[in-house]
Parts: C-alpha cells; sequence; structure tokens
C-alpha cells in the first residue's frame, strides 16, 4: 500500500488508504513534486496524437515509459457536448467555451478556467499547453465546490479520478475505487472533493472516473475494477482510455510485452 519514486527533479509518493467508515473504500493518494516542468506531460493511445483511438491504462504507461499515470479527461472520445475547451501539447481538439475546463501551465501551475471566460485561442496566448474538460470543478480557493454535489456525475457512488494543487509544483492526485460492495464503493463528488481539501489543495478538478478511473505506477495499476460488464451504472471492469496526465519517465518501466501483475480487473494474470 506504499509506493515511492524520487529523482533530483521528480518526487511521487503513493499511499493507498482503507476507509470503513461511513462506507467502505479504498483510496489511492499521489503526492507529486515537481522542480521543472519537464516532469508533467500527456500521454495519448493514437500515435498520430488526433485524440481517437483508445487502450488499458497499463500499456499506455508502458508505451510512454511514465512513471505515474492517471485517467484524463478522455478527450473526443465521447460526451463533447458536455466538455468546454481542450488542447493537447498546444493542439486544440475542442473549443466550447460555454463549459469550465482546467488549465496546466508551463509554472507548475494548474489553474480553473470559468464557463465563458475564455477561447482556446484566449489560453494559447496566455501560455497554457494541455486543458482538460470533465469537471466539474471540486475546489477553488481552498474551499470545496458548493455546486459539486448537485453536478450530474454526483448522483450515485462511482469510481473517481481528480487531481489537485497545493501550490505551484505541488500536486495531489487522487483514485478512488467503487462499485465493488465488498471491496470499495465510491464516493459522491462532494465527498470527493473534500479529500482534496483534506490535504491542503487550493483547486482540484474532478477527471473522467467510472470504469475509466486509474492509477498507473512503474507500468503497473494500483487500483482494482471488478469483472463484469452488465450494461449500466453497476459496470465495474477497467476500460481501455484515450489520453492520460503522466508524470516522469523511467527505462526501468516494463515494455508493453513484459508480465503484467495488475491489469486493473479483479483477475490477476499469472506472470
Amino acid at each position: 500500500g506504499h509506493w515511492e519514486y524520487k529523482t533530483d527533479t521528480l518526487s511521487i509518493i503513493i499511499d493507498r488508504k482503507i476507509v470503513t467508515e461511513t462506507k467502505l473504500n479504498r483510496i489511492y493518494v499521489a503526492d507529486i513534486r515537481m522542480r521543472g516542468e519537464d516532469s508533467f506531460r500527456t500521454v495519448q493511445a493514437a500515435e498520430n496524437r488526433n485524440g481517437m483511438g483508445s487502450v488499458y491504462p497499463w500499456l499506455l504507461a508502458r508505451d510512454y515509459k511514465t512513471v505515474l499515470l492517471i485517467t484524463g479527461d478522455n478527450l473526443i472520445q465521447s460526451d463533447e457536448l458536455y466538455k468546454g475547451i481542450i488542447i493537447r501539447g498546444g493542439i486544440v481538439f475542442q473549443d466550447r467555451k460555454a463549459v469550465g475546463s482546467m488549465a496546466m501551465y508551463p509554472d507548475m501551475t494548474m489553474r480553473l478556467i470559468a464557463a465563458n471566460s475564455a477561447t482556446a485561442k484566449d489560453l494559447l496566448q496566455d501560455g497554457a499547453r494541455n486543458v482538460f474538460s470533465f469537471g466539474p470543478v471540486l475546489v477553488s480557493d481552498g474551499t470545496v465546490n458548493a455546486d459539486a454535489a448537485q453536478h450530474r456525475l454526483s448522483r450515485r457512488n462511482n469510481p473517481r479520478t481528480g487531481i489537485g494543487m497545493i501550490k505551484p509544483g505541488h500536486f495531489i492526485a487522487i483514485v478512488v475505487d467503487g462499485r465493488q460492495p465488498d471491496y470499495s464503493v465510491g464516493m459522491l463528488l462532494d465527498e470527493f472533493a473534500q479529500l482534496f481539501v483534506d490535504y491542503g489543495c487550493q483547486t482540484a478538478y474532478n477527471l473522467d472516473g467510472g470504469v475509466s478511473a486509474c492509477m498507473v505506477f512503474m507500468g503497473e495499476q494500483l487500483n482494482r475494477h471488478g469483472n463484469k460488464r452488465v450494461g449500466t451504472y453497476e459496470d465495474s471492469y477497467q476500460r481501455r482510455v484515450p489520453d492520460g496526465l503522466a508524470w516522469g519517465y523511467s527505462e526501468l518501466v516494463p515494455d508493453s510485452d513484459d508480465p503484467i501483475y495488475n491489469t486493473g480487473t479483479s483477475e490477476v494474470p499469472t506472470p
């Protein structure tokens, strides 16, 4: 339940916490400290980086030799109408300013972009290179977003993925497993937001969760889904994803054809 990676420019410390009150949950918390903007990048399943295509998260992490990978916003694979501005590496995938987004800047800050406040061109001119849109905002100015509890994605306990910033270069990534009653139930969005406040985050943003929720460390998925696909919100399986937020690069990360110990499902393969 504890993993670490440290170099002169990047520190990643991950802890798995098992909570039994008020509901059973397994929570994965990554404390990330960067000394340079190069420690962070975005990765995509599509080799031509066109926003399409998808692979299992552990394959995505291994292909790019990422130390830490978490789910992104699913790019333009689905639910585009619920998303705002989406930018990767300076390339605009969607420009809908009517929906709020989150931007990562070269000065190692993450900033919340309110709906109708900017266009993709505005953000590029401001220096943003990567902009995500899934939402909602979880934390603003160190306080839980009061609207999170009413968001359309907060109707049920679900697996969750999110990213928060304590200060420039210091981030907290959290993944909560869910839809597995005897293993991990999941959370409502306001409960999820409170986790980031508890860790001292001034801002936090919700990313793609549900069957996409993942945290992969050194090529192995840490969190776990079930192994059923029933066509409803009770689904619990590891879905292929088109993108991810990534920190670090290491040749110690296994290749895609090396043995895998945890694919993100409850069925662990034999190495």
